[in-house]
């Protein structure tokens, strides 16, 4: 009974198993490091897809830009309009463009100071901050002529919006692919 006899010597089998098992183990830690790795490149990329297929939200100042007077101005664009600017000048023409300052251009005008000759042009630009007051043509419904101005610029939206709906559905897939290569 005593104690050395009764202790086992250790198998050199043994030994060199667990010896193999710690490389194995190093080597799966070395290939968990390299599938880590490659798990985050996939990973960027599809967050970087994601990015690609979001729809951008509409900032504050569009919003703002739909919510004033220039959109009323631009709803009757093509319409014969008479303005009054600061110094008593009238011009009377058809309105061509509206800017979100008010600033306008107008094509075949007659400007008129308010003692002087009248003169054409066949084309002219008014600043925004000149105009006193603008005189919308009679005869024509505010309401009506809105409505119709947001449709159009809603019809201009989503023909838009058809165009860029394709390029989405490629990112899509492509996204999938990702993310099966990812799963494996």
């Amino acid at each position: 009974n005593d104690p050395e006899h009764t202790m086992e010597k250790p198998d050199p089998s043994i030994a060199a198993a667990e010896a193999v098992h710690g490389d194995a183990a190093a080597l799966n830690s070395t290939e968990q490091k390299e599938a880590t790795k490659q798990q985050v490149q996939l990973d960027a990329k599809v967050e970087a897809l994601r990015s690609l297929t979001a729809v951008p939200k509409r900032s504050r100042r569009d919003r703002r830009d739909r919510n004033t007077l220039a959109v009323l101005l631009q709803a009757y664009e093509g319409f014969q309009m008479d303005i009054e600017l600061r110094n008593e000048t009238l011009i009377s023409g058809r309105l061509c463009d509206v800017d979100a300052q008010l600033n306008m251009t107008l094509q075949h005008a007659q400007v008129t100071p308010l003692h002087g000759v009248p003169t054409e042009f066949e084309e002219y630009f008014l600043n925004g901050k000149v105009i006193r007051y603008v005189h919308l043509p009679s005869g024509v419904g505010i309401n009506r002529t809105i409505r119709a101005h947001e449709e159009r610029l809603n019809r201009a939206r989503r023909k838009y919006q058809r165009g860029e709906r394709k390029e989405p559905e490629q990112r899509a897939k492509k996204l999938a692919r990702l993310q099966s290569q990812s799963g494996k």
